[in-house]
């Protein structure tokens, strides 16, 4: 409970399932804008851009990792497309807080030269988060390779704990076709 999404799916589920489903759509919105927003009008290298998207990433992990562990503690979800259509949010929430990262510490390069637009990091980090890795935009020596290096291993981690969320819900629904 020590991070915003877990406190906001615990007291927006006292009222139902539907107010807390809204809720957790809402938060998950408004940190996507928010992140676009400080990548867009070029408030990426202030100190509360790095302090929001790490706060982000934390919170976006550890909901997903409370999820997949705690999947007995917590109600089903409403809708498995809404589910869905939420980790999508989530993914793209996860490429943006890593594209405030990268425009924080200005650590991308594209043929020899620093990235001069916001969309370079955005297309750099969504790239990197589906570990595609065209090889045209690259990071820099250091907090550069660092971040993409961590990125990579997080997407991989993002891309494990969403198809573990799934296949448990699934398995869990058939146990129960079984058993009736």
């Amino acid at each position: 409970m020590c991070m915003p999404t877990m406190f906001i799916r615990w007291h927006f589920g006292i009222n139902g399932l539907l107010p807390r489903k809204r809720a957790i759509e809402v938060y998950a919105i408004s940190k996507v804008l928010i992140l676009f927003f400080l990548l867009s009008t070029g408030q990426s290298n202030a100190w509360y851009s790095l302090v929001a998207s790490i706060i982000f990433l934390v919170d976006l992990f550890l909901f997903l990792t409370g999820l997949t562990l705690l999947k007995e503690f917590w109600t089903k979800p409403a809708s498995h497309t809404r589910t869905l259509i939420l980790l999508g949010l989530n993914f793209i929430e996860f490429s943006l807080g890593f594209a405030v990262l990268y425009a924080h510490y200005n650590c991308l390069n594209s043929a020899g030269q620093p990235l001069a637009g916001w969309s370079g990091y955005i297309y750099f980090s969504i790239v990197t988060s589906a570990t595609v890795g065209y090889g045209d935009v690259v990071p820099a020596p250091g907090i550069g390779r660092l971040l993409a290096s961590i990125q990579i291993l997080l997407a991989l981690g993002f891309m494990a704990t969403t198809v573990a969320y799934f296949v448990g819900n699934l398995t869990r629904e058939r146990l129960k076709i079984n058993d009736a």
